[in-house]
């Protein structure tokens, strides 16, 4: 017979647990706890079920340079009807020695209360990794845009034909006197927190076919990935006519005083030269070539009339605030939309503190981001939408709301309000959902769901008393057992023919037909864009998470699977992510990628 205690124990670890649903954390994840001194690896920092999530303390991460980062993400979640949602900051690192390296926790702040994290170690061995997972970083496969077409080669245009080396010439001095690469910056002195920009470029004026084969890292400051729309244009440079290409073009944050060193790029060039005076005779030469190293000097931010409560972001910034509806009954939705717009670290602008008046209830906001990377200083409109209502009848006012900021232009710190925002909340209307159905009608509490423990209770003690029943009924004499098998049989009931149940059969996913489709995919973006998402889509379906993300299902499939699949599946993911930013990817790229990725579902299919 079990015990009560048994049962009561039960009780207290399903009360437990259900008060511990919903409950507020902070951690910190990395995508891989051992690494060669060449692989990268992505550092999460994430908030889960945390409302009104801000002043992120961005870590100092000694020993690591920092690839990009940090960017934002949300999520939201639903399985089985219970929900979630987390607020993610993501760095991507690679290692600056070997060793056991610190990955630092730091503290956030969600619902008011501040938490921090513990911090973790990943084993850096002092190796090289022959296949480095490197997230964007060195050794990329991927070549450069072409310079030149084949099919359009003219004997008068120095960049559409082999060149030639004259009498006395080397491939190597012909290939160095037409060939760097350069790193370009906006300013070499900065304060800290105003946004720097960083363009490595290749310069060429030869016919080459070039490589990235090292992208820079970026330590001590947060890095924003710049689009480009240019495609490659031709400057002269002491007379010479040069072709320019970009390699990488970053908009760097400084996060603190002092000197900031800026990494060298490292682009592999190949060519085929051709002997003057014998046409028959070409000579194929190879190249690496690397910019020179620059360093910022990066001023700290005046104490004189620096704000108490300062934001910590520079550049040039304006903010304004409105109601969309100021007269509403009580007890009905309203929204509070605040934006704030300008030019500078736009992506770290927290949302200000609101005073919100009393008798007005305010909900988790919504972050909408609008920014243009085309342009330096990264221009954009960051807009908060807050959810509240009036709980009853009567006028109220949202005080002004203000928003520092450090002007470089300047030298000084400004400050911008809105205006204040008069509210009126008439008598409250009784009509049912189906008549309004934009009335808040949920409850934001758990308290809702707090008639499931007594229902557990009821169901665990009715359990408890048939299992009683059971036991006792076991413990019957044998006599009576035996009295019972000398009983005259009974004549045998019918039987009964049960309907089939027809299993709901999931119809999987045509990869064939899919890589098909992406196969002909005409825009070399959206090629890579599909290519991810398939990617994405097979692992979904392998480890049967449909709605899990890059993170989990790596996770997932190297518990399942091992690490051999997982760097694959992560190579191919740092792959893509190169079209993010690069004009570095080229339609000579994509037999590879679409090869790497048939390699991988063909696997994921087995």
């Amino acid at each position: 017979m079990i015990r009560p205690s048994y049962f009561i124990s039960c009780l207290v670890l399903i009360f437990a647990l259900f008060r511990a649903q919903g409950q507020t954390g902070f951690t910190v994840s990395v995508s891989a706890a051992k690494i060669y001194r060449n692989d990268a690896i992505r550092v999460e920092y994430k908030v889960t079920n945390g409302n009104d999530v801000r002043d992120f303390v961005a870590p100092q991460f000694v020993g690591w340079n920092i690839i990009s980062g940090p960017s934002f993400a949300q999520q939201e979640t639903y399985v089985n009807g219970q929900g979630s949602r987390s607020s993610s900051y993501i760095f991507d690192l690679m290692p600056a020695q070997a060793g056991k390296l610190k990955v630092p926790g730091t503290t956030i702040t969600a619902d008011n209360k501040q938490y921090t994290c513990q911090s973790t170690v990943v084993n850096v061995m002092d190796k090289d990794n022959p296949s480095p997972q490197n997230n964007n970083a060195g050794n990329s496969p991927f070549p450069l845009q072409r310079l030149f077409n084949d099919n359009d080669v003219q004997d008068d245009d120095p960049f559409l034909r082999d060149p030639v080396l004259k009498n006395g010439e080397t491939p190597d001095k012909k290939m160095r006197d037409n060939v760097f690469v350069k790193l370009h910056v906006s300013a070499t002195t900065c304060y800290a927190g105003e946004p720097i920009l960083v363009e490595y470029k290749l310069y060429t004026a030869i016919r080459i076919q070039p490589r990235i084969k090292r992208q820079p890292a970026f330590s001590g400051c947060s890095v924003t990935e710049m689009t480009t729309d240019e495609a490659s244009p031709a400057e002269k440079i002491n007379g010479k006519l040069y072709r320019v290409i970009m390699v990488r073009k970053v908009q760097l944050v400084p996060l603190q005083q002092g000197d900031l060193p800026l990494d060298t790029a490292s682009v592999a060039c190949d060519a085929d030269f051709l002997v003057a005076g014998n046409p028959g005779n070409m000579q194929p030469f190879s190249a690496t070539f690397s910019s020179q190293p620059v360093t910022i000097h990066v001023k700290p931010l005046p104490d004189k009339n620096k704000p108490a409560d300062f934001s910590g972001i520079v550049g040039h910034f304006n903010m304004q605030a409105t109601a969309l509806n100021p007269d509403v009954p009580a007890g009905e939705n309203n929204t509070l939309q605040l934006s704030i717009e300008g030019r500078g670290n736009i992506t770290g602008v927290p949302l200000p503190n609101i005073n919100w008046p009393a008798g007005v209830d305010h909900f988790e906001p919504v972050q909408q981001d609008n920014i243009d990377k085309l342009n330096f200083p990264v221009r954009g409109i960051k807009t908060y939408n807050i959810p509240f209502l009036g709980s009853k009848e009567g006028n109220a006012v949202i005080p002004a709301i203000s928003f520092n900021y450090f002007d470089p232009e300047k030298g000084s710190y400004e400050v911008v309000h809105t205006d204040s925002i008069p509210l009126h909340f008439s008598r409250a209307v009784k009509h049912s959902l189906k008549d309004n159905p934009a009335i808040i009608t949920e409850d934001f509490t758990t308290r809702k769901y707090i008639w499931i423990v007594p229902v557990i209770a009821v169901a665990v003690l009715l359990a408890w008393w048939v299992m009683t029943r059971r036991d006792k009924k076991a413990k019957q004499p044998a006599a009576a057992s035996a009295a019972t098998a000398q009983a005259p049989a009974q004549t045998p009931a019918a039987p009964v023919t049960a309907k089939p149940v027809v299993p709901v059969t999931v119809t999987p996913t045509d990869f064939s037909a899919a890589a098909s489709r992406l196969n002909n995919e005409p825009d070399i973006r959206e090629f890579y864009n599909r290519a991810r998402k398939l990617l994405t889509l097979a692992l979904q379906e392998k480890l049967d998470m449909p709605h899990a993300g890059t993170h989990q299902l790596l996770d997932a499939l190297r518990q399942q699977h091992g690490d051999s699949l997982v760097q694959q599946c992560a190579g191919l993911y740092a792959q893509f992510d190169m079209a993010l930013y690069a004009s570095a990817l080229h339609e000579d790229s994509r037999p590879q990628v679409m090869a790497q990725l048939q390699h991988i579902i063909q696997q994921l299919k087995a």
